[in-house]
């Protein structure tokens, strides 16, 4: 049943309650730290109504706050509106961030949801907090209970980007990472960021509107390479794939217990890329060495291959908006003279658009 705001809200008030809670912080964010995210993950939106692609929602047993940045200030104030959630402009003097707020409701217990929540932030939150007496429960996950017509898991497929595009084999970007994580005096690193994988792996995905990941996790260590994904993802040329390069295929909800069992090594971890569900999975006798993941360095130093796909796309993409300017100058005063009415040049493209899926340009 597809609820109302103020349904959604009050069934969510209903979990505080039931969890001994006074308020929950809900990010834009997936497992992965992403900052465009696919359905699934959307409960910040479901909640709200907000469909901004940034925004943190708070909610308490008897209040409710929003905030977003400069891009989405009108849209905010027209999406949020009847929904008693106020609006927090992020940038303007005198806003409180959430945390600030949440202390000075006086709330004593607060929650989130540690899957969707990077390391990080969480160890920024339990900071703010414990000075105040604030206990912070990082299980708190009630979109299992409120979202009752949740899209279904992302089920798109993840495959082989060639080498002709990428310019360098997995396998070479593998051994450069190991070099890397060994150099910060660590012997292996899981990879959450979903970018990242894609970049490192070689491999591209469906998963995410505009963006072309899959859903998955990785591990490397100085021997082995693994891929966390649902298997129903990969094509059979894809596991060839994978096959052939020693990359080895686990399932994606199995990084947590693979963890669990490493014990007495170093690990390097990202902290601001790594969800904290992940982290506390770690061993008590595993040393984790924090630092900014190493692929983002490496993948931000384009190969000669890579810099000619760039050209090539841009060519691409300047053709198509110089068709697109060139059409705009022709018809828009057509289009003006028709005063509206509804056979103007625009109108006409657009039921020809409408009718054989394509704009005349």
């Amino acid at each position: 049943m597809n609820k109302t705001i103020a349904e959604r809200l009050l069934s969510l008030r209903k979990q505080l309650e039931k969890e001994g809670l006074q308020a929950c912080i809900i990010p834009t964010s997936d497992p992965h730290q992403s900052e465009y995210t696919a359905d699934y993950w959307k409960f910040r939106e479901y909640l709200s109504g907000f469909t901004g692609s940034a925004g943190v929602l708070v909610i308490s047993t008897n209040n409710a706050g929003l905030w977003t940045d400069s891009r989405y200030f009108l849209q905010a104030e027209e999406e949020l509106k009847g929904s008693n959630i106020e609006l927090f402009k992020q940038g303007i003097p005198g806003t409180p961030s959430p945390e600030e707020w949440i202390i000075g409701q006086e709330y004593k217990n607060v929650g989130i949801d540690g899957t969707v929540f990077s390391t990080k932030e969480v160890f920024s939150f339990r900071e703010a907090f414990d000075q105040k007496g604030i206990k912070l429960n990082t299980q708190f996950e009630p979109c299992h209970e409120v979202w009752t017509d949740r899209p279904v898991f992302p089920a798109g497929k993840i495959y082989h980007f060639p080498d002709r595009f990428s310019g360098e084999t997995a396998v070479n970007k593998i051994k450069r990472l190991r070099t890397e994580i060994l150099k910060a005096g660590a012997k292996c690193m899981p990879i959450s960021a979903l970018d990242e994988i894609a970049w490192l792996l070689n491999l591209r995905g469906e998963d995410v509107d505009y963006n072309p990941v899959g859903i998955c996790y990785a591990f490397i260590d100085q021997k082995n390479s693994i891929l966390f994904a649902d298997s129903s993802k990969l094509k059979s040329e894809t596991l060839a794939y994978l096959i052939e390069n020693g990359i080895k295929v686990k399932a994606y909800e199995g990084l947590p217990s693979f963890l669990r069992n490493l014990h007495q090594t170093k690990i390097f971890l990202d902290k601001a890329k790594t969800n904290y569900k992940l982290f506390q999975n770690i061993p008590s006798d595993c040393s984790v060495i924090e630092g900014d993941s190493p692929i983002s360095l490496m993948k931000a130093i384009k190969n000669p291959v890579e810099i000619a796909g760039f050209r090539k796309a841009m060519i691409k993409d300047g053709i198509a908006l110089t068709r697109f300017w060139r059409w705009l100058e022709e018809n828009i005063h057509l289009s003006a003279k028709m005063n509206g009415r509804m056979n103007g040049p625009l109108v006409k493209n657009r039921r020809i658009q409408k009718r054989t899926g394509k704009l005349c340009l």
